[in-house]
């Protein structure tokens, strides 16, 4: 029985069965597939739900303890083995898709750094950022998970030269896609 710690966002699982729980909004995962996970989480009791995606980017949704994890396409890099190179692309372009269908776009501001380069922390994965609608003069910090992936270079960059007489002021104004909820949160 696999544990919410053991299935991780972007994981590629296998269903071993159909689940039991309702699914209003998804349909339920076929045994026997794979799937990207998107998103999961705790439901009633020791129940936790897995929300996937298929190859084409069709949101299904099983529970943790009908399905076992392959391997994450972010974290395996084969070098040996190309067929585990191939799904692994394979499964990023449905993450792709999946992303181009449920992510809304927005406007932000990033703030530069004292080395003149976005605000970042120390391993470069959460950026700040600002909406052009958001009085509060600090922002907010933007996972770059939570950026689509043919707009992350755009989000974590500037066009303007490194300066450090920008340090603290904000850069230019770009646009990216985000999670529609994470926009509502956020955003609007």
């Amino acid at each position: 029985m696999a544990s919410l710690t053991s299935i991780n966002q972007f994981d590629v699982i296998h269903v071993l069965k159909t689940t039991r729980a309702k699914a209003y909004t998804q349909s339920k995962a076929v045994k026997g597939e794979s799937y990207l996970v998107t998103s999961c989480g705790p439901a009633r009791r020791e129940t936790v739900r897995v929300y996937c995606i298929d190859l084409s980017g069709n949101e299904f949704l099983t529970t943790a303890a009908c399905c076992t994890p392959i391997f994450n396409i972010d974290t395996s890099v084969s070098t040996i083995n190309t067929t585990v190179n191939d799904n692994i692309n394979m499964w990023r372009a449905a993450r792709v898709l999946w992303k181009d269908k449920t992510y809304v776009p927005v406007l932000l501001m990033h703030f530069y750094s004292d080395a003149g380069k976005p605000i970042t922390q120390t391993d470069n994965s959460v950026y700040i950022a600002k909406p052009l609608t958001m009085n509060n003069k600090n922002g907010f910090w933007l996972n770059k998970k939570y950026i689509h992936d043919d707009d992350l270079l755009i989000a974590t960059s500037s066009n303007f030269k490194e300066d450090m007489a920008l340090a603290g002021k904000q850069s230019e104004v770009v646009s990216i896609r985000i999670p529609q909820w994470f926009a509502k949160k956020y955003v609007y």
